[in-house]
């Protein structure tokens, strides 16, 4: 064979494959002189004699082509759907059948076809079903396609120079040899063994375009298009025989299957894929064809949510992934209206199989795979959102005044969907994230993508921007809302609208209000959980933006039945956490007012005991277990309503709604600690600490985000550190040293996690009071009067400070506030600081393995308590709220600290304290425990510039404040003791914090009322004194071993 032999032969198969039926220039001559299809064929007739029915065949299929594409603009694009309400069709319609006034001629050229008989070559056979299709004979076109043997052989199908010396001879049966380079492959093998793959015909200089085989696909893969789709005719009453005729193909896709199984490899590329299209245009055109009515058909008769993993061809997953295998080597142009629809089918598919809500189930599918970890299927998942996207970017625009984008707001619908689907984290939302963001430059203000935006936003971790989210949504929606309301009886208000799902008083602009309420709700509780892990009056604005949604909210409960309960009942909720949250928050003499709390409190239980047993529930209402958690914390509040055995019944209650929630056992467990019911209160302990062991995520729930794996971890040491306190008050502080090894082994296990202890912009925990001082750390006993206990004497809470410090160790070290050294009484300095004591509890192996933990720990440059102390005013800025995401692991250290410093181990109590400044060096806490160190030794001036440093990083800190104003009265008393004229300066800072204090937050620390009424006593004011011990005594005996807020927060 002659080089301009091979040439045309290349060419018009390349034009062939390629599909330009309406080019006028489809091929070019050696020299690069372009060719119209005439001529291309007059010099392959010339050039490669003995295939002139070749050239026939190829002028005959243009002819058709070109007859089927006559009343359409663009062969690539299939036509949009007329009907606007239905935005993704899935008829089939009539594809490839001539219009009435083209089958005259296009009769004429099968006749001409058919005289070719005797030739009997598989392409006239391939080319005489196609236009029998076209004519709307479907039978004689499966006759024709009868004819040739092993259909799927497609080296078979490709003339050779042997054929045009055996034709002559050959009027029966059919002649096919195995030329031109080409091995023979069956379908069993894979198509690596046939010297290639898909990725391997887009290139031209390959011998795939050259040889045939390109072209030999094409031709099959059409063949086998048309033989379903003459069995969809033939059957219209059974999808299944067409089904199993389209599914002849899978053994092919198959064994090119290799080609689909990783998406993401190099021939993926956007380069890769056009040149991949541009060569192989026809051929793609064929298979797009066949998996679109596969699809559609396999929709139909089976079941989406099959978890079977076996290929069936009844199973919409095989053609599904085939599509989406395919479709990545196609331009975002190409076939947009079937893409979409089959993007949408996929994503629906998806979430009906992995969403909680529909597969309770767990899936076989594999749920890892080698992308990082990510669950297959969504990485799958994500490989057609990418490609759905490319493909809305081009075929939709910004929309005009008065219309909307509906196809990318339901594309990010099913993308919030499959993102649930996933477990909803926040870890895995910024491929989310990052389609909203797209989403908003081709859409107006949508209130679709603004609530979703909300809730992904405040799950991710950014508040404050899915804060402005919501707000945006509140305004767009409630305008929309109104203006449809304003105009309801007006005749343009009755006018069709495309969305059927709306009532009267709304329009497309605006939601239902079953999703309104919803979302206001879980705005609003989002802002209440911002709130209250902000210190002080922080997060003041953002609470009454709390009360003004849950306004709204209530503004349209019009919905009946079980859901409108359900939003009835939510509502409630989410004012009874604001009311919660507004005792903690808001201006003094307002919010704080010690007045106005006992009414807002009231009214949050009551609005708690309605969400949980509303009036109009029937009698197999099931109450949310949020709202049970949230009663049991009004129960246990002090108070009025204060009944510790209805809080421990409603916990219960919330554990066997939600067993999977670390903190309603870690509420149980606190509750039934404060009844004294110490070994039910270590079981539900020990059972609350083995959730999460072994769980990813957990289900999402309605008004509150899922934990993230950060939440889960601090929820975990939360409850870990209340088992260290219950530790300590049934065996004593020699008890709880174990308890905390156990606890700092636990954490540095759960450290092999990447994010463990990294930094997050979530507040974990939802307290309204910082975790300061933990119960066990605050004393109340003078250094020099007699211990006043307000708990039970086991308690550990309140240590009588004069016995502590006999049984204290002498440290001869003396710390500096402003220099490296200081001096001790004799003028002499020292540095006993710089390196840590090893002569301390040398006989205690317990201590021992502390000790090397603590010195393991403790940063390299922090190793000297000298160098915390000598922060105290220097380089301080406030900027308002802290950034404190290290704040649980800070505290149980400083927990820890409080216990080796009852234990009189003070080398041991110096290093946890140390190691809980490298955590949080932002954390009052970290100066409360200085100043308690330096008050163990007889520091007290060192203690008050620790206490003054730990209220100039949080002015609202009660331990601060207390331990404070405690050293304010005894250095009053010492002096009264010295003089008879001692002045009272010192009683009346210590009257005035501590009546600010239980003014604001602290009104429920009994400590703060204790040294309150001392204050006031030695002010001559007697009865003010005996009012403050006796609301002091009244708290006492309805606080448990830890405060509650601070341990597992105030809202949830």
């Amino acid at each position: 064979m002659s080089s301009k032999d091979r040439h045309y032969w290349a060419q018009l198969r390349l034009a062939l494959t390629s599909g330009q039926w309406s080019s006028k220039y489809p091929a070019k001559a050696p020299d690069g002189t372009a060719l119209p299809w005439s001529e291309l064929l007059r010099k392959f007739n010339k050039h490669c004699r003995g295939f002139q029915d070749v050239a026939q065949v190829a002028s005959y299929t243009q002819a058709l082509a070109l007859l089927l594409s006559a009343n359409t603009t663009d062969e690539d694009e299939d036509d949009a759907p007329v009907d606007e309400a239905f935005e993704y069709p899935v008829e089939l319609g009539s594809e490839c059948v001539l219009p009435e006034e083209r089958i005259e001629e296009a009769r004429t050229c099968y006749d001409a076809l058919a005289s070719l008989q005797s030739s009997n070559f598989d392409s006239l056979n391939f080319a005489l079903a196609y236009y029998a299709y076209a004519l709307g004979n479907p039978t004689r076109c499966l006759s024709h396609l009868s004819g040739v043997p092993d259909l799927l052989s497609v080296t078979n199908h490709i003339p050779t120079v042997s054929d045009a010396a055996t034709r002559g001879s050959t009027t029966t049966g059919h002649s096919h040899h195995m030329g031109l380079h080409v091995p023979s492959f069956s379908t069993s093998t894979t198509f690596s063994s046939a010297g290639g793959s898909f990725a391997s015909l887009s290139d031209s200089t390959s011998p795939e375009i050259k040889d045939g085989r390109a072209w030999a696909m094409t031709e099959t893969v059409r063949s086998m298009c048309l033989q379903g789709m003459s069995h969809e005719k033939l059957s219209p009453q059974d999808p299944k025989v067409a089904l199993k005729a389209y599914s002849a193909a899978l053994p092919l896709f198959e064994a090119l299957g290799g080609i689909f199984a990783d998406p993401t490899s190099s021939a993926s590329t956007p380069s890769a894929n056009t040149k991949i299209f541009l060569q192989q245009r026809e051929l793609w055109r064929w298979v797009e064809r066949l998996l679109w009515r596969a699809i559609v058909l396999s929709a139909r008769v089976a079941n989406p949510d099959s978890k079977s993993t076996a290929t069936s061809h009844e199973d919409v997953w095989t053609w599904l992934r085939l599509y989406a295998g395919c479709s990545i080597y196609w331009p975002a142009t190409f076939r947009t209206s079937h893409r979409s629809t089959i993007s949408v089918l996929y994503f629906r598919a998806t979430i009906l199989r992995y969403h909680p809500l529909h597969a309770p189930s767990p899936s076989p599918q594999p749920t890892t795979s080698t992308t990082g970890g990510e669950k297959g299927w969504l990485h799958a998942a994500r490989t057609v959102v990418n490609d759905y996207r490319a493909i809305l970017g081009v075929c939709t625009t910004f929309p005009r005044a008065g219309e909307r984008n509906v196809r990318v707001e339901d594309f990010v619908d099913l993308c919030v969907g499959v993102w649930e689907a996933g477990g909803a984290s926040g870890d895995g939302a910024g491929w989310v994230i990052d389609i909203l963001w797209w989403a908003t430059r081709l859409t107006f203000n949508s209130h679709r993508i603004l609530r979703h935006m909300t809730r992904v936003l405040h799950i991710a971790g950014d508040t404050t921007l899915a804060r402005r989210t919501l707000l945006l949504y509140v305004q767009v929606v409630g305008k929309a809302y109104e203006a449809s309301r304003a105009n309801v009886s007006t005749p343009s208000s009755s006018k069709n609208s495309s969305r059927g799902d709306l009532s009267a008083g709304e329009d497309e602009d605006s939601d239902s209000d079953k999703v309104w309420v919803e979302t206001l709700v879980y705005g609003s509780r989002m802002l209440c959980r911002w709130a209250a892990a902000q210190t002080g009056l922080e997060g003041l604005k953002e609470v009454k933006e709390a009360g003004e949604c849950i306004e709204k909210a209530r503004t349209r409960l019009h919905v009946d039945g079980p859901d409108g309960i359900r939003l009835a009942t939510s509502v409630d909720l989410a004012e009874g956490v604001w009311n919660s949250i507004m005792t903690l928050k808001g201006k003094h003499g307002l919010q704080q007012d010690p007045h106005t709390r006992p009414g807002r409190l009231a009214a949050a239980h009551t609005l708690f005991l309605r969400a949980c047993s509303p009036i109009s529930a029937s009698d197999d209402f099931t109450p949310d277990p949020a709202a049970l958690y949230h009663l049991a914390l009004s129960f246990a509040h002090p108070g009025p309503v204060h009944d510790l055995e209805q809080a421990i019944l409603h916990a219960g209650r919330a554990v066997e709604a939600d067993p999977q929630e670390i903190r309603y056992w870690h509420l149980l467990g606190l509750l039934l600690a404060a009844a004294e019911k110490w070994t039910e209160a270590q079981e539900i302990l020990e059972s609350g600490a083995a959730i999460g062991e072994d769980e990813d995520i957990l289900a999402p729930t309605q008004d509150h985000p899922p934990l993230s794996k950060e939440d889960l971890f601090e929820y975990a040491l939360q409850l870990r550190m209340t088992q260290g306190v219950l530790a300590e008050v049934i065996d004593g502080a020699e008890g709880a040293e174990e308890k905390w090894l156990e606890v700092f082994s636990w954490v540095a296990a759960q450290r092999t996690a990447p994010t463990i202890g990294m930094s997050t912009p979530r507040a974990s925990v939802d307290g309204g009071r910082p975790m300061t001082e933990k119960a066990p750390s605050f004393v109340i006993a003078s250094p020099t009067d007699e211990t006043t206990l307000l708990y039970p004497t086991q308690t550990p809470s309140f240590t009588n400070l004069n016995e502590k410090r006999e049984s204290l160790h002498p440290i001869p070290i003396t710390v500096s506030l402003a220099a490296p050294e200081s001096e001790d009484g004799d003028g002499k300095q020292h540095n006993h600081l710089r390196k840590r004591s090893s002569s301390i509890d040398r006989d205690t192996s317990k201590s021992k393995k502390v000790q090397q933990m603590l010195k393991h720990r403790v940063h390299q440059g922090r190793e000297r308590v000298s160098t915390i102390s000598r922060k105290i005013g220097n380089g301080v800025v406030r900027t308002g709220s802290l950034k404190r995401s290290n704040s649980t692991p800070a505290d149980s250290w400083l927990m820890s600290a409080a216990t080796f410093r009852r234990l009189g181990k003070s080398e041991q109590a110096r290093g946890a304290i140390q190691e809980a400044e490298v955590k949080d060096e932002g954390n009052a806490g970290v100066w409360v425990q200085l100043g308690l160190y330096f008050i163990a030794h007889g520091q007290q001036e060192h203690a008050m510039d620790a206490y003054q440093k730990a209220l100039f990083i949080n002015p609202d800190d009660a331990s601060a404040s207390v331990h404070l104003a405690r050293l304010f009265l005894s250095q009053h008393e010492a002096q009264a003791e010295a003089s008879s004229t001692a002045s009272s300066a010192n009683v009346d800072l210590a009257t005035g914090m501590l009546g600010h204090l239980t003014r604001g937050n602290g009104w429920n620390v009994p400590e703060a009322w204790y040294y309150l009424a001392k204050a006031y006593g030695l002010q001559g004011r007697k009865k003010r004194e005996r009012e403050c011990l006796d609301y002091a005594l009244a708290l006492s005996a309805s606080r448990g071993i830890r405060e509650v807020g601070a341990a597992v927060g105030w809202c949830i």
